[in-house]
């Protein structure tokens, strides 16, 4: 069958002559072409969600395929679909198909920038330090702290405190959440102490107080 519309038309015939012709239309359809190429990040962060598409191009389904480890959350056998980046790099591949069949498929290089491991908070006094002496951002319980980046920070407060590591503009799980209490002395009051342990730690902070009066 060649391309484009028409009809085919059937005339029967005996001796005595032509008898009534029938006709019947039809179309032809053929094999969707090749999408012209993949929209979408090449480099990207481990877990995060991502969105690829092709054109579109009417009555056409699209099949894709990941590479292993990545999930695709949304947009089934559409132009256009959202996923999760797995732990591997690879190819991303859509094959457009219609009723004629799959045509030529088209594939995308990705490459994954692995997630930085999430960072653990030791505790001296009042200072907090990151494990990671670079790409941190400490938050407190009022979210982020702008421009609070150093691996080491001072608490001027009683607050809660967390760092997250950021490195190849891919960001960690957030570390443990420390709580912070400071005891304020005056004069004549008891001395006190606060001791932290386990430390580092990872799931649990016991925080000891002990007291002991000043010299006189």
């Amino acid at each position: 069958a060649g391309s484009g519309s028409g009809s085919i038309t059937v005339t029967p015939s005996n001796s005595c002559g032509a008898g009534a012709a029938r006709t019947l239309a039809i179309s032809t359809t053929t094999l969707p072409a090749q999408p012209s190429s993949i929209s979408g990040n090449v480099t990207v962060c481990q877990g995060s969600a991502q969105t690829y598409s092709v054109t579109a191009m009417q009555g056409v389904a699209y099949t894709w395929v990941f590479p292993a480890g990545w999930t695709q959350t949304a947009g089934g056998n559409t132009n256009a679909v959202t996923v999760t980046a797995g732990s591997g790099s690879g190819n991303i591949t859509v094959t457009p198909s219609n009723s004629c069949g799959a045509g030529e498929a088209i594939s995308l290089p990705v490459t994954i920038n692995p997630a930085p491991s999430a960072p653990l908070i030791t505790l001296e006094g009042n200072t907090l330090t990151s494990s990671n002496p670079e790409g941190n951002q400490w938050y407190n319980s009022s979210g982020i702290m702008a421009g609070v980046t150093s691996q080491t920070i001072t608490g001027e407060k009683n607050e809660r405190y967390y760092v997250v590591v950021i490195q190849n503009g891919c960001t960690s799980l957030p570390s443990e959440t420390v709580h912070l209490v400071i005891d304020h002395i005056t004069a004549g009051e008891a001395v006190r102490s606060i001791s932290a342990y386990p430390n580092p730690f990872t799931d649990f902070l016991i925080l000891e107080r002990s007291s002991a009066r000043p010299p006189v």
